[in-house]
């Protein structure tokens, strides 16, 4: 996305003369500082500025060929959620920004945001001021839920947490003996609450039960079987995999992961479906790592993010087609052009009407984002890249319910 613009006031310079011009002068200046200030107050709903793109750039549609860069506006209907110390939803069709009122979001304070279908998990790490300890922790991480046209609901202490698959949010605090997992309601009140192993992560909760991955004890870090378990008694439903490194994405019945082999020649993603337990191997030819990825709202595409290093001289165009898309009908791969330059694809979702999005980063992370939003729905074949400059200080970013 697009630079956050800052505001620049216009410099006033006085001038010498007689007495009734030096009140002229005051006055002008009192008057502009006035329409200053009236402009440049923060409204509740912004317009993020375009920013300039360079000129002769190109963007490579799906069939290879090349094209000139589109920028523009998105479809009517994308929105997204931009985390961080100043928490928005970005309307993608008109730029227009509106901030979300989250507590205890100040002084440099990052929330990152969750959408649960019905409103937004937002998680805020309070941060100390001053000069003493700039951006460090004030306290424990703290999570509500927040609602349209309504006030926030304090969830509590929270390390971090999932959305339910109801419209609700389960959230999670660390302990030296294990979690605590609360799961609350789309309306924010509590439904229930258990410990958990500490060797158990929570991925996604779907309609078959909370899938969770648990800690291979052989080695620190290191995931080895992906669960399917009832969120409430922690009782196993189903073991999905033996053995499992990665959740790559999940819908409510499916979930595609990597197994534990190196990568290569091990490259290919497994896709399980819940009810039944049932897992294929897909795209077997990848010979990059995927990275992330994420389900089609009709199920019928997976699409991917693959590792990728960095240019070394920080202005080197990425390989393309660091972006693939997996036909889960035919388990057939094909790599996806056309979404950007120099910047990295790292992350890749869907907007409601199956458009694909794709952020993508600058070298040093996420304080540099552009987003490229797929022109059609289905197989994309090219990209219109939104015309904002870029946010700094993003947390988390994620298409909005």
């Amino acid at each position: 996305m697009a630079a956050e613009h800052r505001d620049r006031a216009d410099e006033i310079v006085g001038a010498s003369g007689p007495p009734w011009r030096t009140w002229v002068v005051v006055l002008a200046a009192a008057g502009l500082l006035v329409g200053y200030l009236v402009a440049h107050r923060r409204p509740a709903a912004e317009r993020l500025a375009p920013a300039p793109e360079a000129a002769g750039a190109t963007l490579a549609p799906g069939g290879g060929s090349v094209s000139g860069t589109r920028i523009g506006p998105g479809p009517p209907g994308l929105r997204l959620l931009v985390g961080g110390s100043s928490p928005r939803l970005v309307d993608a069709a008109t730029g227009v920004s509106t901030f979300l009122d989250v507590p205890g979001v100040g002084t440099g304070a990052p929330a990152w945001l969750v959408p649960t279908g019905r409103a937004v998990a937002a998680f805020v790490t309070p941060l100390l001021s001053g000069p003493h300890a700039p951006g460090q922790a004030a306290g424990a991480r703290v999570a509500f839920l927040v609602r349209p046209r309504l006030p926030a609901v304090p969830l509590g202490a929270a390390d971090g947490g999932v959305a339910a698959w109801d419209g609700g949010v389960i959230t999670m605090v660390r302990t030296v003996t294990g979690s605590v997992l609360t799961g609350f309601g789309p309306d924010g009140v509590r439904r229930w609450q258990r410990r958990a192993p500490a060797a158990v992560e929570p991925r996604a909760d779907t309609r078959h039960g909370l899938l969770v991955q648990v800690a291979d004890p052989s080695g620190a870090g290191r995931f080895g079987a992906l669960q399917l378990v009832d969120p409430v008694t922690g009782r196993l439903r189903r073991e999905v995999a033996h053995s499992a490194t990665t959740v790559l994405a999940t819908r409510n019945d499916t979930v595609a992961w990597l197994g534990a082999g190196s990568c290569p020649p091990d490259c290919a993603v497994r896709v399980s479906e819940l009810a039944s337990g049932t897992t294929r191997t897909v795209s077997r030819q990848l010979r990059h790592l995927p990275a992330g990825g994420a389900f089609s709202p009709d199920g019928r595409w997976l699409a991917l993010t693959f590792e990728t290093g960095w240019p070394v001289d920080g202005f080197s165009r990425y390989p393309d087609g660091r972006v693939g898309l997996v036909d889960l009908g035919s388990a057939t791969v094909s790599a996806v052009h056309g979404y950007g330059g120099i910047y990295p694809p790292a992350w890749v979702d869907w907007s409601h009407d199956g458009r694909l999005v794709v952020m993508l980063t600058g070298q040093a992370g996420r304080e540099r984002i552009r987003i490229a939003v797929a022109q059609q729905p289905g197989r994309p074949a090219a990209f219109t890249l939104l015309p904002w400059s870029s946010f700094y200080a993003t947390a988390s970013l994620g298409v909005a319910p």
